[in-house]
């Protein structure tokens, strides 16, 4: 009975180490991204190591007194931290972007190994180190952690099922369950908030069960704890609680300027998937005009030139020495005589504000087209703190003139962050719980959902619930409304036998045979021998546990396997037995595509 106890509980062994794995990752990229950023501006005289916030008092120093010469610096750095990371994202075409979109194809079913392994992992993390360092790529690095953390945990998983006493955790099936839960561990630990990245990927993968929360929240529980007891300067991270700083509630006549910050941003959030829509469609056009000089080179010029405008845009902002997660941790904040943010200490802070809003806005969407590692969900945090606060500020200046009451500009950027948030992705309650675990902004709750509810209505209704990544899953999954035009069609007819695949390799999956020696194995489809060819198992698992069908069977039955019991390959043997092949999800696209 323990014995079957702890095989039946053996997976918190894989979830425990994979999460500490990517803790400790984490904790070392938010550092050395951190890190080089602030070297581009100075050092710590006193430990080289510390980062600039986390540097004694006095202990800066800067580079040079003269203007010139820092600027000179700061460019350099910052083209050379561009010209490294993309440098690196070219080795492997899975390594730039964020790769949620992809990731969500392999949850769904299809395959595609590479996109998990050790190299596309290990490049990512270095890539996007350098890519945030540069501080003129406008990126996030959720997107990328979120990779990072379903790559780590399917290293773990090939390592694990070695051991017999884990391999009833093999097979395609119980992989794509881990790394649902990567999916959980990567946005808690970029937010700081498992809550938050939980529910996240339930809106995100329409994942409910109860086994899938109850492993995700545990692991991402784990993975934030480790991160916030070791991490050398918690106020710098991403994972640091943002707290509103206000002395006062919201009041009741708030109501319609949090609204109207909902309503803006819902229109931004559109804009946003706009010209997002319009730089996919039109990059590739334009960089056709110069492959001439090579493919590769013309991207890498791409990314640095990006950098160079971006770079010398935002250098005259007081706070464009801080990476986006500084910026917008102040963005949040309220001004008064003690504070240190660098938003604050501004000349003008609105007019710096209003300057930086286009070149965010464009920049961090033409950049995640690019090929450097990056997530769009903290540059659409930080465009609606920006808006939210221009908003905040407009409103402070207009009611001290006619009342006298006070006006929290911190917590209209809140509301804005969360209503971009949820516009962007089109999700609703974890864009509440993400902004609402980052800054403790318990007295704001109702303004965050209010202003959440008007932006998803303005999606909902003008971009019919479209979110930014719906278009980049889409040609990874079965189609839900095909079933009745199949029937109508000559498919709906078809049998299995017409189109299975029989060769004795094709992509992942090899065939072999236990009368040569051969033994099961991870992707291995093994049969007794090449007379009967009777199927013996796929993998780890054996027949009695794979979908086998008939060849006899219609082709849409097959279909509703696939696309119903969530399997990504269906075994096919003859009608007196033996295996004559197999189909797999990304066959089934194909010829859905071709009817």
């Amino acid at each position: 009975m323990l014995k079957e106890f702890l095989l039946q509980h053996n997976q918190w062994a894989l979830l425990t180490v994979s999460s500490i794995c990517v803790a400790l990752i984490t904790v070392a990229l938010d550092w050395a991204a951190t890190w080089a950023n602030d070297l581009k501006y100075g050092y710590c005289a006193s430990n080289l190591l510390l980062v600039r916030e986390s540097c004694p008092a006095g202990e800066w120093s800067s580079y040079s007194s003269h203007l010139p010469l820092r600027f000179m610096v700061c460019i350099f750095l910052t083209l050379g931290f561009s010209f490294i990371s993309v440098r690196i994202a070219l080795q492997d075409s899975n390594i730039p972007q964020s790769g949620i979109g992809s990731l969500i194809k392999i949850i769904t079913g299809t395959s595609n190994p590479e996109f998990l392994s050790t190299k596309v992992i290990l490049g990512k993390v270095i890539s996007l180190i350098f890519a945030i360092a540069s501080g003129a790529l406008l990126i996030g690095y959720e997107g990328p952690l979120i990779h990072i953390s379903s790559g780590i945990l399917a290293i773990s998983h090939s390592i694990f099922i070695r051991f017999s006493y884990f391999q009833n955790l093999s097979g395609q099936y119980k992989l794509r369950e881990l790394l649902s839960i990567g999916f959980v561990i990567g946005i808690s630990l970029a937010f700081g908030t498992p809550i938050g990245g939980l529910l996240f990927a339930v809106e995100t993968l329409n994942a409910t069960t109860s086994k899938f929360m109850w492993n995700g929240f545990v692991s991402a529980s784990v993975a934030t704890f480790i991160l916030v007891q070791i991490h050398p300067f918690r106020v710098v991270t991403v994972i640091e609680s943002f707290i509103v700083d206000g002395q006062n509630k919201w009041v009741g006549w708030e109501s319609g300027p949090y609204l109207i910050v909902g309503l803006v941003v819902g229109f931004a959030g559109l804009a946003y998937d706009w010209i997002h829509k319009q730089i996919t469609n039109r990059r590739e056009e334009f960089l056709c005009k110069f492959l001439h000089f090579g493919e590769e080179k013309v991207k890498m010029f791409e990314v640095v030139s990006v950098s160079l405008i971006v770079g010398l845009l935002k250098y005259p902002l007081s706070f464009s020495s801080q990476t986006m997660v500084q910026l917008l941790l102040h963005l949040f904040d309220d001004c008064s005589s003690s504070t240190q943010s660098l938003v604050c200490q501004a000349t003008n802070e609105t007019f710096d504000l209003i300057y930086f809003l286009p070149i965010l806005f464009i920049f961090s969407n033409y950049t995640y087209s690019t090929n450097v590692p990056g997530g769009v969900l903290l540059p659409s945090l930080t465009i609606g703190a920006v808006i939210g606060r221009l908003l905040g500020l407009v409103t402070q200046f207009t009611i001290q003139n006619w009342l006298d009451a006070p006006v929290t500009p911190g917590s209209y950027a809140a509301v804005g962050a969360a209503a971009m948030f949820a516009a962007v992705t089109n999700t609703s309650m974890s864009a509440i719980v993400i902004v609402f675990e980052m800054t403790g902004a318990v007295t704001y709750l109702v303004p965050l959902m209010a202003g959440v509810l008007i932006a998803r209505c303005v999606n909902d209704i003008i971009a019919g619930g479209e979110g930014f990544y719906s278009g980049s899953t889409q040609e990874g999954l079965l189609e839900k409304s095909l079933e009745d035009s199949m029937r109508l069609a000559k498919f709906g007819v078809m049998s299995v036998g017409e189109i299975v695949t029989s060769s004795n390799s094709s992509n992942d999956y090899s065939i072999e045979f236990a009368s040569e020696g051969s033994t099961a194995s991870e992707g291995k489809i093994l049969l007794n021998n090449r007379n009967s060819r009777e199927l013996l198992s796929y993998g780890y698992q054996p027949a009695s546990a794979l979908h086998v069908v008939k060849t006899t069977l219609s082709l849409l039955v097959v279909y509703e396997i696939i696309d119903r019991l969530d399997t990504n390959i269906v075994f096919v043997e003859g009608v007196e037995g033996g295996f004559e092949g197999f189909l797999t999800k990304e066959m089934m696209i194909e010829l859905v595509k071709n009817v």
